[in-house]
């Protein structure tokens, strides 16, 4: 108690119990020289961070590291952020590769082709984007369900960077449902291997003395089924479904 006034304060303070944080866990979207994004599991859109946050030792980090962290925003932290302010992660720490998930896997080896947009209208879903249709059963029924380009798996080939996966190509995928929404997606999508017969094989010539003169050559193959099939059978699927409402 001061003499003066009588205020009471307090001293010779000890921790009994430290409170317990609540941390998210996410990945590192974008890494510049003093700061980056991060992607949250808990919460849409973009975390952002200072370097000043990392863990200690930690100078440099780069796309794809998983950390554990607070949440606060700019208007000084406390256990209610502010919708209107900015949110950053703070205090964070380091966390093994493969720890952080955004998706649940339902079904692995699932088997489907690749359909337009518009098949996408029977779950209920915005006719965009990438689409694949089930053959295989998820509790009973198809599905309709969209992936990313950057979940199909690699093409082999000198042409084949960058490649989009033709409507009707036969693929098998591994069904997931998203963390927070629910909504199912297709993640490791591979298309199926075909059985062709060389129909016809060409070469391009030009100088090129240390290729003996050949640069590229290209050829053509004829496969027993069209691709157009599968989608043809799906087309058929979606009419009969809506006849059926009608």
């Amino acid at each position: 108690v001061r003499d003066r006034d009588g205020a009471v304060r307090a001293c010779r303070l000890a921790l009994l119990k430290a409170a317990e944080e609540v941390r998210e866990r996410g990945v590192v979207l974008l890494a510049k020289e003093q700061f980056g994004f991060l992607r949250s599991e808990a919460r849409d859109g973009q975390v952002f961070f200072h370097y000043s946050q990392l863990p200690e030792g930690v100078h440099r980090v780069t796309a794809g590291d998983e950390f554990d962290f607070v949440v606060g925003d700019d208007g000084g932290g406390g256990a209610k952020l502010d919708p209107k302010l900015k949110v950053s992660a703070l205090r964070l720490r380091t966390l093994a590769q493969g720890t952080v998930a955004f998706e649940d896997v339902l079904l692995g080896g699932v088997h489907g082709y690749v359909v337009p947009p518009a098949l996408a209208k029977q779950a209920d879903r915005k006719p965009s984007g990438w689409y694949v249709a089930s053959t295989t059963e998820y509790e009973g029924a198809l599905v309709v369900v969209p992936f990313s380009r950057a979940c199909v798996a690699e093409l082999k080939g000198a042409d084949c960077k960058g490649m989009a996966l033709p409507i009707g190509t036969a693929v098998t995928f591994t069904l997931a449902k998203q963390r927070r929404g629910g909504a199912l997606l297709a993640l490791d999508v591979a298309p199926q291997l075909r059985d062709g017969t060389v129909a016809s094989v060409s070469a391009a010539t030009a100088a090129h003395p240390a290729k003996g003169g050949v640069i590229s050559s290209e050829g053509t193959l004829r496969v027993p089924e069209a691709l157009t099939t599968a989608l043809n059978d799906a087309k058929a699927d979606a009419d009969a479904d809506a006849d059926a409402d009608a």
